[in-house]
């Protein structure tokens, strides 16, 4: 799953519970002793994954394959699954005042990493393994990033999936994409970022066919029509 992109369009691990057992806890910590370059005892872990991969984002600003990230966010919704949505929110918040969908904006200016690639790949986790967060969280999560994410998971997904094989829900999908378009404190921001239907003489790119399949499944849910 999202392993290799399609040259065209037209043609998890579980983690374990944590232990109180002080056997085990000393196992580990032995385990995550390393060696620093004078020679200095440290850990490669501090015990907590929320902290480990929080002093790792700084190595997530360039894009991770899938598997990866499918990993660490398996495992940090096995120990806490509201912290984990909580924390992919942090990685998306671009560093302003948000507006929230009834037009409401946060007083002060929210802080957080903006790893666009990063969030939007731990939503897609969200999607295909805990359906009904994904969605409860969706609104937030473009709040804190873009509208123009969305259309970025539906981008993805064909890109390595192509529309018959896509894994992602794009009929929930398209429903939030409508109620954006009714709701006139976001209308315009999702018109913005609506993709661009190419002709299909020009449609030269796998992003431009991408675009192209998007923009008719969208069309085609607005007249309801059964196909794209």
């Amino acid at each position: 799953m999202f392993e290799k992109r399609k040259n065209t369009l037209f043609e998890t691990p579980v983690a374990t519970k944590s232990t109180g057992n002080s056997f085990v806890k000393e196992g580990m910590k032995t385990s995550s002793e390393t060696v620093s370059g004078n020679g200095a005892l440290k850990y490669s872990t501090t015990g907590n994954s929320f902290v480990d991969q929080f002093g790792s984002l700084g190595q997530f600003l360039s894009p991770r394959p899938y598997a990866q990230i499918a990993k660490d966010m398996s495992i940090l919704y096995a120990q806490d699954a509201t912290l984990a949505v909580k924390f992919t929110l942090y990685m998306r918040l671009i560093s302003r005042r948000c507006k929230l969908f009834d037009g409401t904006m946060t007083e002060n200016v929210q802080r957080g990493a903006g790893l666009k690639h990063e969030s939007i790949m731990r939503m897609v986790w969200l999607a295909i393994n805990h359906k009904k967060t994904f969605v409860n969280s969706l609104q937030l999560f473009i709040s804190c990033g873009s509208w123009k994410d969305v259309f970025e998971m539906m981008r993805t997904d064909l890109e390595f999936h192509g529309f018959e094989r896509k894994v992602l829900d794009w009929n929930a999908l398209s429903t939030f994409i409508m109620a954006g378009l009714e709701n006139p404190e976001t209308s315009e921001l999702v018109k913005k970022y609506l993709p661009q239907i190419t002709a299909k003489n020009k449609c030269n790119t796998l992003r431009k066919q991408a675009n192209t399949i998007i923009t008719n499944f969208l069309l085609n849910k607005l007249f309801r029509k059964n196909s794209y």
